[in-house]
């Protein structure tokens, strides 16, 4: 059986346009004499689009698209495909239709069934439900749909039989039962498969590669049985996070070896022979360069998946232009970087603007950034603005008729007002002025992690680009730019990180900001990456047995460098943990990569 794997780019929410890319490859293959072409899980209608799945008309135009595709499978190619499926006839407690998600077989213009006699697709079994995964909000897994048609859930296991060759079929997190009580494609392996087909539509995160690769070819290594992995691109989001699909489809022998994949980030195809043997031979010349995808840096992995990601979000909302904020510190310039090679230099404006705080370090750093870019570059103080809104505001008297109340702008309330003029009036104003024009977030993940922002200032705009990385992998990210030609700055990578908005933030004198990023970082990182997520009473506990840098997975000696007490250590970790609990929301798309 010639089975060609099809990692196409699924627009999320676009039935129409997803048909016609499949449209495309499936004649692609009939021109190549295919006999299987497989399509990624909801190749269809997407999967991250939150309550489209409620509205009616968008369902119905998937069955019609679904039904469409199905439609131009023939005698001699069979089409896999996910899409989802509506019980019209079954209902939640509210009301609503049954949704499922399920893979398709298409054969000679009409969907194809088991030889169990019930007429049904293969139904999702496993559904996730961490991070941005919520599909139980909207579908129904196999094990529940099969006991509400009293029905014994391993009919859905059964293979489905084209030319001979007997297909186990699976979507995403099905091959991923490491932790379930269920395995469905051991079980579809006893029930006679010859080859398992996993359709996903699986979300890049750094590393993603070596645990695919680590799930799968133990899988067939342990089946005795070839496993083909096909996987979307492009990107999609759930409202707050923008999520890349890189695709990596590959294809694992009997025994768990690699015969056949496609880079990442890519629309693209492999094909391969099934033979009565189960054995798996190239007849087609593939790109090779996808075994080393494993091998990739996790600088490499996240600087490949952000300009991904920038490219398509800046492609499917149609703009054109970016202003960055420049600072002369290490966010905004690698953000800088980064919109250079993702969209070109002349798309890219940078604004530095100073207050009297402001060093003659970090403008002539900002100049020279721009200079290395070959970008436009232009410089707005903020000192007259700033000491109006002071003047206006400092002193101000309101009256409720009765009492009055006089306000009083402190040094914090200087500072956020330098942030928010910067953001909100130059910024904004520059972009607006810009055909397809936007401006960046430059936040990092640990200041977003802890609310080390200002709302309406520095965390505003279109995408924060970099809120995905602590402070250490941005400046990781940085050399990895500078790697053929000194783009950002050297001295960038040895000034003091600071906001500048005030004498206490004074670079020349070594002062910045109050987060020791090479510790805040990892404490941080444990608050909210580790699956068992860490409290303040964990990390006490690692501290009192001295092995917490071990635990955080740090350099030793930093705690040691930062508090020279007890009490400045739990004074720092209430600050923070306070903070990190009532710190606001991130308003607007980050990229996700973990």
């Amino acid at each position: 059986m010639k089975i060609r794997c099809a990692q196409i780019e699924v627009i999320p929410g676009n039935p129409k346009e997803n048909y016609e890319t499949c449209r495309r490859f499936v004649n692609e293959a009939k021109k190549d004499a295919m006999d299987l072409i497989v399509f990624p899980e909801l190749c269809i209608p997407g999967y991250l689009i939150g309550d489209m799945w409620e509205d009616v008309s968008f369902l119905k135009d998937c069955e019609f698209y679904g039904r469409r595709l199905a439609k131009l499978s023939t005698s001699k190619l069979s089409i896999i495909f996910g899409n989802v499926l509506v019980d019209w006839n079954m209902k939640y407690e509210d009301g609503r239709a049954v949704k499922l998600n399920c893979g398709f077989v298409a054969k000679n213009k009409n969907i194809m069934y088991r030889p169990n006699k019930l007429k049904l697709p293969y139904i999702k079994t496993l559904q996730p439900n961490y991070r941005e995964f919520d599909e139980k909000r909207y579908f129904m897994d196999s094990k529940e749909y099969y006991l509400r048609k009293k029905e014994n859930v391993f009919k859905n296991f059964d293979p489905f039989i084209i030319d001979s060759m007997k297909i186990g079929l699976s979507i995403c997190e099905d091959g991923w039962d490491k932790d379930y009580s269920m395995s469905p494609l051991s079980i579809e392996k006893d029930l006679g498969a010859d080859i398992l087909i996993n359709v996903s539509c699986s979300p890049f995160t750094v590393n993603k590669n070596v645990s695919r690769d680590r799930t799968f070819s133990k899988k067939a290594k342990e089946l005795k049985t070839p496993i083909l992995y096909v996987n979307s691109v492009g990107i999609q989001n759930n409202g707050k996070n923008i999520f890349m699909f890189d695709g990596s489809s590959v294809c694992y022998n009997k025994k768990g070896i690699k015969e056949a994949g496609v880079k990442s980030f890519e629309e693209s195809k492999f094909d391969f022979d099934l033979n009565d043997s189960n054995d798996i031979g190239n007849f087609r010349i593939w790109d090779f360069a996808w075994r080393e995808n494993a091998k990739e840096s996790e600088v490499k992995q996240i600087h490949d998946a952000l300009i991904y990601g920038i490219q398509k979000y800046m492609k499917q909302s149609n703009l054109k232009k970016v202003v960055i904020g420049s600072s002369g510190g290490i966010d905004s310039a690698v953000v800088s970087a980064l919109y250079a090679k993702a969209i070109g230099q002349e798309n890219v404006y940078l604004v530095n603007m100073p207050s009297i705080f402001n060093s003659a370090t970090t403008i002539s750093l900002s100049r020279q950034l721009a200079e290395n870019i070959g970008c436009y570059y232009a410089e707005a103080s903020i000192s007259n603005s700033v000491e109006l809104t002071l003047n206006e505001l400092d002193g101000k008297t309101f009256y409720n008729g009765k009492i009055s109340d006089t306000i009083s702008l402190s040094q914090f309330n200087t500072e956020n007002i330098q942030a928010r003029d910067r953001s909100s009036r130059i910024l904004s104003a520059i972009a607006s002025s810009l055909p397809g024009g936007v401006f960046t977030c430059n936040g990092n993940k640990s200041e977003l992690t802890v609310g080390y922002c200002t709302l309406y200032g520095d965390l505003s705009g279109f995408l924060a680009t970099i809120a995905d990385l602590w402070k250490h992998q941005v400046y990781e990210l940085g050399r990895y730019l500078n790697s053929n030609k000194e783009i950002i700055p050297c001295k960038i990578f040895t000034i003091v990180p600071s906001a500048e908005l005030s004498e206490d933030q004074d670079i020349e004198n070594g002062k910045g900001d109050p987060i020791k990023y090479w510790y805040h970082d990892y404490l941080f990182k444990s608050w909210v990456e580790k699956w068992n997520r860490s409290t303040p009473e964990d990390i006490l506990v690692q501290y009192k047995k001295g092995t917490l840098e071990t635990f955080l997975g740090m350099k030793e000696g930093r705690v040691k460098e930062y508090f020279k007490s007890n009490k400045n250590f739990i004074e720092d970790l209430e600050k923070w943990w306070n903070l990190f609990k009532t710190c606001p929301l991130l308003k607007g798309f980050n990229l996700l990569l973990y």
